[in-house]
């Protein structure tokens, strides 16, 4: 945007703000550098305490499986689907066999297929059988054939497969555990020994990125962690502690939320962490469980804040920020329904759910003995400044408010342009919503235009490429205030984030709720002729009837 260039340009000069401008160059150029120098996935960001590790062992030493397994799982008259569920598409089954060498439109897609995400959503079935895991068995094997001598290719040529970005590796690991563990099947020693390559693989290639280092990192650990205690491999359990005890800290705020802004990540991250303490919980690593449940009970506590309950008692979440192409959110939907006593209902769970890889024994959050988290879902006010989140319940309304206090987040993550955007549901049905971004070559699902916010001149509350400038031009104070009464809830919403187009311009949204109605105003403080636009997004299905007065009607 032109008048984002002019603006900065205008507050570099006037504030001869040169150091500011210096400090993004030399990260941004820095970071570059690094790449450029010694390529991608390389150990120069590696904490003191992980590089210690790894110099105790030979990483050109792959490791050999302990034993040959003789309990196996594998039965020839196997059957097969028509078909497995990517990322955006439904893929066909040929022959029974699946094709790994097509060229996909969205790299997502190839991941997925690679990432064996299909396998467990296969696995997670209503219908999943006996026939069925022996065929996943067999493409488990089919892909080491077609692929695993690559584990062993130099670095840089490696780089150049999506299938060896270590984010694939990890997942491949925990979905291998989780089926082999959940349907008390084994790997044929030819697969135990490909696993564990690729684990040793992983070590070289943790995504520590210095600044630019996301929740990838955890899922590394997640991997090396259920690896090394499914194999028995206490150097992949050592490593991996490890990095949860440096990382974990950083990634769940202190009141429990993941730091990334995205509501569906809040619910695959906390899948990830009933996972490892599930496996520290049958593995019997109580020092490692104690330290992990804080952090865990937390992270369930949270994942509530975001449950929207129908009158027909279906659970539904506001979609801010990215969706993971991973596992959709109707998938991990009723991932706590063991806390809150919902379990038993398994008809009202979806045809393919994460509850139903696992038995009643077997199932994370009755095994970890977590049925004392508190969930907050049906709490009548809910603010964490601190994190960004705002929830308030008004009769019959319901609504989620998204604010960080300065604006930009200084990390990477999920999150979108979303600064005073909120969704709203009336009797846990939604109203104005958040299309959340399904897909990550389309950036529109990130910008201001894309949220139930505003726009001035076309620009948001935030710069749209908020890390291309310094903090001190990008950051604005911003903050909510709330007045309940019996009859009627006032949220106030405040930001300064225009006054970087503009000094000194405040704008201020009132939503003023009562039994039946809300009512929205957008106030500006300042001086100057601006182009206003406010944007609502209305969920599928509303009818909308205008009396051209500024009051809409919806059914």
């Amino acid at each position: 945007k032109p008048l984002e260039c002019y603006r900065f340009i205008y507050w570099l000069t006037s504030g001869m703000n040169l150091m500011d401008l210096f400090k993004i160059v030399y990260r941004r150029v820095y970071y570059r550098f690094i790449r450029m120098l010694l390529g991608r996935n390389n150990n120069y960001y590696y904490p003191s305490s992980i590089k210690a590790l790894l110099s105790e062992y030979d990483k050109n030493a792959f490791i050999e499986s302990k034993t040959l397994e003789k309990n196996l799982f594998y039965d020839r008259n196997y059957s097969a689907p028509k078909s497995i569920q990517l990322a955006s598409i439904i893929y066909p089954v040929i022959n029974k066999k699946i094709d790994w060498n097509n060229n996909f439109i969205d790299s997502e897609d190839e991941e997925s297929l690679h990432r064996w995400n299909w396998l467990i959503m296969l696995a997670s079935d209503k219908k999943f059988n006996k026939l069925k895991l022996s065929w996943l068995l067999y493409m488990q094997k089919d892909w080491i054939k077609s692929f695993q001598d690559e584990v062993r290719l130099p670095n840089r040529k490696m780089c150049k497969f999506l299938r060896w970005e270590s984010y694939s590796i990890s997942e491949r690991l925990s979905n291998s555990v989780i089926l082999f563990h959940c349907y008390d099947c084994k790997p044929d020693s030819q697969v135990h020994q490909a696993l564990l390559d690729q684990a040793t693989l992983l070590t070289t290639r943790i995504e520590y990125l210095g600044d630019y280092t996301c929740n990838h990192i955890i899922n590394n650990a997640r991997a090396l962690y259920l690896i090394g205690t499914y194999f028995d491999y206490d150097y992949f359990n050592e490593l991996a502690r490890e990095i949860f005890f440096l990382e974990l800290p950083k990634f769940v705020t202190g009141d429990g939320f993941l730091r990334e802004g995205s509501s569906h990540y809040q619910l695959l991250f906390t899948r990830w962490m009933l996972e490892v303490a599930y496996f520290a919980t049958v593995s019997n690593d109580m020092r490692f469980k104690k330290f992990f449940e804080p952090y865990l009970k937390n992270l369930i506590c949270q994942s509530s804040f975001f449950f929207v309950r129908s009158a027909e008692c279906k659970t539904q979440i506001p979609l801010f920020g990215d969706i993971s192409p991973d596992f959709p959110p109707e998938w991990l939907i009723n991932m706590l329904d063991t806390i809150d006593g919902s379990f038993e209902k398994n008809e009202m769970l979806p045809e393919k759910s994460w509850n139903r890889l696992w038995s009643l024994e077997k199932n994370p959050t009755k095994k970890i003995g977590l049925n004392n988290v508190e969930i907050l879902s049906k709490r009548a006010i809910q603010t964490y400044p601190d994190s960004g989140w705002y929830k308030f319940l008004h009769g019959p309304f319901e609504i989620f408010i998204r604010l960080d206090e300065d604006g930009v987040p200084n990390y990477v993550g999920h999150h979108h342009q979303d600064s005073g955007h909120f969704c709203l549901y009336y009797e846990g049905i939604p109203i104005l919503v958040d299309g959340g971004r399904l897909d990550y070559q389309n950036s529109f699902g990130v910008e201001p235009e894309a949220h139930n916010t505003l726009s001035l001149n076309g620009l948001g509350l935030v710069p749209r490429k908020a890390d291309r400038f310094p903090r001190s031009y990008s950051n604005c104070i911003q903050s909510i205030k709330y007045k309940l009464d019996k009859d009627y809830l006032l949220i106030t919403l405040t930001s300064n984030g225009f006054s970087r187009i503009q000094t000194g311009l405040i704008w201020t949204r009132s939503l003023l709720i009562n039994s039946s109605k809300m009512k929205m105003i957008d106030e500006f403080k300042g001086k100057g002729d601006f182009n206003i636009s406010s944007y609502l997004h209305f969920a599928v299905g509303t009818k909308i009837s205008d009396d051209n007065s500024g009051n809409w009607e919806c059914k």
